[in-house]
């Protein structure tokens, strides 16, 4: 089992630094294409949503006002039995992700809601998506057999 981990200030300037971290590590074992880049792109979601949300100030709604706060953010990358899980760790405002309605996609594109398809793009390309709210911490994680 490999398992590498990297603690950064969860700043959009900071994506690039974890998507080098992710693909070094995953690039060496992940054959297909498709599913490196499937991992890629979920990491992109899922980092920018806590870059941008995590740590926001609340509005009067007691919703998270993008880009308005930063904090810690560590990223841990497990390869086992060929399967790669990434897991983001977070101390900003509880969020399950999980937990929001799936957009109806069926709608035409003006119908639809703005937001939400990141993360529904994430949970129909990976195989597992979980989401644990422990010791003050967001803890969501993904995995994908390879």
């Amino acid at each position: 089992m490999m398992e590498k981990n990297i603690k950064l200030e969860a700043t959009m300037d900071n994506f690039k630094v974890v998507s080098k971290f992710v693909d070094d590590l995953i690039s060496g074992n992940v054959v297909d294409e498709l599913i490196h880049d499937q991992i890629i792109v979920a990491v992109e979601e899922i980092y920018v949503n806590v870059a941008h949300y995590a740590y926001g100030q609340l509005d009067e709604n007691g919703d998270s006002i993008p880009d308005s706060g930063t904090g810690p953010v560590e990223v841990i990358v497990s390869d086992e039995n060929r399967v790669v899980t990434i897991t983001f760790i977070d101390s900003g405002i509880m969020y399950n992700p999980l937990e929001k309605p799936d957009p109806d996609v069926t709608k035409p594109p003006s119908e639809r809601q703005i937001g939400g398809y990141g993360i529904f793009m994430v949970k129909k390309t990976m195989d597992n998506m979980t989401y644990k709210y422990e010791d003050d911490h967001n803890i969501l994680s993904f995995s994908k057999k390879y």
